[in-house]
């Protein structure tokens, strides 16, 4: 993974920036270097979720990469 974790703690509050899709707001639950595990505080839509699929899929080698 290329995020990083070092600055991150079990149960930091973040937003999870995704370029063509948003913000999404979400709570550390894990972290290992370069990985961090994030709970969404709010569900995704089935179209959302499909959006954000269909955007990892296809868009540009930064969102490729998972990395924030």
């Amino acid at each position: 993974g290329n995020v990083d974790s070092d600055g991150l703690t079990i149960g930091d509050a973040v937003d999870l920036r995704i370029h063509g899709f948003g913000t999404l707001q979400a709570e550390v639950r894990w972290t290992q270097p370069g990985l961090a595990g994030l709970h969404l505080a709010k569900a995704l839509h089935i179209p959302e979720l499909n959006e954000l699929i269909r955007l990892c899929r296809t868009g540009s080698d930064d969102l490729l990469a998972y990395g924030t």
